[in-house]
């Protein structure tokens, strides 16, 4: 700890930048400064678990369906319209939560985000009525938003500037721990057969799933209580001996060392505006009361918001702005299809296996023959709720193999993030889960539609995450939470637009459906090329 520190400072080129690039690269070196440590692995611990329980909302919603659809009496379309709320929810949530970060700063921001997803899956849990459960869906989705536009900025300003692309990339890793843990719960509660009725309440084990569901959503929130503000946000904002207090507690949980050796590593930065107010800090000039204040106003707030929006959209800026957003509507539209209707066609294809044990068919034949309004209506009034059938062992068995899957992936990832860059690694996994989607229309044994899926799930789940990290990486932080949520609505737009399709597509028109989930992603593919990585860390 001892060398001098040599770090640059990023230049934007444009005058009415430079105040803020300048308290940027401060946090930036004195983050540097403090080193890799105990607290970055509590910090990338917490946002891991944060990513881990938005993974139980968004995706215990399809072993919910299936067990629900017979209380709810719930047709296809019913059933979309479950899963569609949340996205919907979530397309609000961008921008309301960047302004709310940039006002009241990411962890406040997250925590909020948080305890609104818990509360209303707590209370989705005893609700009634389908309508009800709708509308505390939709408040869900706009909390669990809010946490994947945050978490990954919030993890991404505490990180030195060597270790960023790793801890970022290792989020992914989170994902997959939440892939195996959804149906791990949901097979050991689902198909438990209690219930409590008395008048006009029924609880069952849909419900208690729920319940459990909803728990890592207030442990996480209470833990992360005890953590701060980022640095970088509180440089921003002028919050300089919060600032510093909060570098500190940084620099002697990782080191176990004294501050006063911290002052001294950034009197040896480059830097002269850290080492200044490093400086400054020690002799206690320039820190009064008004420091320990946020007095960021709304009218500032709002009017930073309109620089920002006009700064990304145009040059330097506009080019990767249009892109990042057109690959966060290809891939997302494509990868949310699929991922909360998984169970529900794996039920499907158990329900026909069951009813013709000796016959092979594809996903679109499958829904032609038993779910098409060309089927005999007699046949489909033969339990058209599901009632009579539990969800089949093998919905969990692939949904946990789907899980399996994306480990190599997720590790691929971690390893090679640096040598190879998250361009490259969108453009590998967007093609591969395009050539799986064309697979899906072909396959007709449940050997075949399980390893295509397995294998769609594993390059589209790298795919999201890398989304996540790539706005962090391509914009600077005085116009990443802007970009991240303009990039963050548009993959919100092409989820709900992607739900909507599958769920008034599946049944009567499939082959259209899998062509426009591929061409999208082979959309995504060709646009993810024109992206030019930047050196913003």
């Amino acid at each position: 700890m001892g060398k001098k520190q040599t770090l640059k400072i990023t230049t934007i080129g444009q005058n009415e930048e430079s105040d803020s690039k300048s308290k940027e690269g401060i946090a930036e070196d004195a983050i540097n400064a403090a080193g890799f440590g105990k607290f970055n692995y509590k910090v990338t611990i917490l946002c891991s678990l944060i990513y881990i329980n938005a993974a139980f909302s968004v995706l215990s919603t399809g072993f919910i369906l299936p067990a629900a659809a017979c209380d709810f009496k719930m047709t296809t379309i019913d059933k979309g319209r479950i899963i569609t709320a949340p996205i919907l929810g979530s397309c609000f949530g961008p921008f309301f939560w960047g302004f709310l970060a940039d006002v009241k700063g990411r962890k406040f921001a997250l925590l909020i985000a948080i305890f609104l997803q818990g509360n209303c899956e707590l209370l989705m849990s005893i609700v009634q009525n389908y309508w009800g459960f709708l509308i505390l869906k939709f408040f869900s989705g706009l909390g669990v938003i809010g946490q994947l536009s945050l978490l990954f900025t919030y993890a991404g300003e505490f990180q030195p500037t060597r270790y960023r692309k790793k801890i970022l990339s290792f989020m992914d890793l989170a994902l997959v721990v939440g892939m195996f843990l959804v149906p791990i719960l949901a097979w050991s509660i689902i198909p438990l057969t209690f219930q409590y009725k008395k008048s006009f309440f029924l609880f069952r084990s849909w419900n208690l799933y729920i319940i459990l569901c909803s728990i890592p959503a207030e442990i996480v929130g209470l833990w992360m209580i005890f953590f701060p503000e980022t640095p970088k946000y509180l440089a921003e904002t002028g919050r300089n001996l919060e600032l510093f207090n909060v570098l500190v507690k940084v620099y002697t949980e990782n080191t176990n060392q004294s501050p006063e050796s911290y002052f001294k590593i950034l009197n040896e930065c480059e830097n002269s505006s850290t080492q200044s107010l490093a400086m400054n800090y020690v002799k206690k000039k320039d820190f009064d009361e008004e420091n320990l204040k946020n007095n960021v106003s709304l009218k500032s707030i709002l009017s930073d918001f309109k620089k920002q929006a006009k700064s990304i959209l145009k040059a330097p800026y506009l080019s990767r702005t249009i892109l990042a957003c057109i690959i966060a509507f290809t891939i997302t539209l494509a990868y949310y299809s699929f991922l909360l209707w998984f169970p529900e066609v794996f039920q499907r294809l158990a329900r026909f296996q069951k009813r013709y044990p000796n016959e092979t068919a594809t996903i679109c034949s499958i829904s032609d023959r038993m779910y098409s309004q060309s089927v005999n209506i007699t046949e489909v009034q033969i339990d058209p709720f599901g009632c009579d059938d539990a969800i089949d062992t093998s919905v969990y068995i692939n949904s946990l193999w789907q899980a399996v899957a994306c480990v190599p992936s997720s590790i691929i990832l971690i390893t090679f993030i640096n040598k190879v860059g998250f361009k490259y690694f969108l453009v590998a996994a967007t093609l591969a889960a395009f050539l799986t989607t064309i697979g899906l229309l072909f396959a007709k044994t449940k050997l075949q539609i399980m390893i295509l899926t397995c294998l769609f799930e594993s390059m589209t789940s790298v795919c999201m995450s890398v989304i996540f990290c790539f706005v962090v990486i391509i914009f600077p932080t005085n116009f990443r939470v802007f970009a991240g949520a303009l990039a963050i609505f548009f993959s919100r737009i092409g989820s709900l637009v992607g739900n909507i399709l599958f769920s008034y597509l599946i049944d009567n028109h499939c082959v259209p459906l899998l062509y426009t989930i591929a061409f999208n992603l082979l959309l995504g593919a060709i646009i993810c090329l024109l992206v030019k990585e930047q050196k913003y860390v």
